[in-house]
Parts: structure tokens; sequence; C-alpha cells
């Protein structure tokens, strides 16, 4: 079973400004800290670039969870690409692509697209959840 979802943000940022918190691990902990998302292996802190690794540490639905993502793709500053290499999941991959700024009652604004795709594995058997 293939799950995917797409989340998009919309804001007034510039777009390399935008683009760098999005490869940002630090931005990152801190909009996951409801969830205790921790950088623990590989890149911890700062941006992480094309081929770097990050481990994460968290919790979903009560199940403390760790997994590795890799940067295959960036191209700055329109999209990256992070895939996991080791986790919960059979695959996951999560696209972070710009969208092209447009018009709004605001004035300009650009936005960031995140589709995600991933394939539940042991963990959904063992917990039920996916």
């Amino acid at each position: 079973m293939t799950v995917s979802f797409e989340c998009t943000t919309r804001t007034s940022m510039p777009k390399a400004q935008l683009f760098d918190l999005a490869h940002s691990i630090d931005a990152h902990e801190d909009s996951m800290a409801q969830s205790r998302e921790k950088a623990v292996a590989g890149v911890t802190s700062g941006l992480i670039s094309l081929g770097e690794e990050v481990t994460w540490r968290a919790w979903r639905f009560g199940v403390p969870l760790q997994m590795t993502s890799r940067i295959t793709q960036m191209e700055s500053p329109d999209y990256f690409i992070d895939e996991q290499v080791k986790g919960p999941f059979r695959r996951f991959r999560h696209n972070h692509e710009q969208t092209n700024p447009y018009r709004a009652v605001s004035g300009k604004q650009s936005g960031m697209r995140h589709p995600r795709l991933a394939r539940p594995s042991s963990f959904a058997r063992v917990t039920g959840r996916r």
C-alpha cells in the first residue's frame, strides 16, 4: 500500500530564504518540538546538503521511531528530495518543491510544496497504525 499526501506552505518570504529554511536541521527541530524530534547522527545542525544524511529520533503515536534520510537531489533554490535509507518504512521519499511566485491580495508570495510518499512496513504491522 502506498500512502501519499501533500502540504503547501504559503509565505511572503523570499524564495532563497524559504529554501534555506526548508533544509535547515535547526528549523525542522523547532517545528517538530511537539513530537520531540531530534537530529541524533549525521548532520545535526545547520543546513543539510546534497549527499548528506541525518538520523532523526522522534515519538509518533506514543512509539519511539528512528529514521535516517539522505538528500538525494538538490537544485537550489527550487527543490530538494530526501529519502529514507534506514527506518520504519519500506520506502519514504519526501519532495520539497518551490512553487512559482504568484500574485495574491497581500502581494507577491512564494510557496513550498511537500508531497510525501511512504510505504508502511513492520511499524504499521506491529502498531496497527499507518
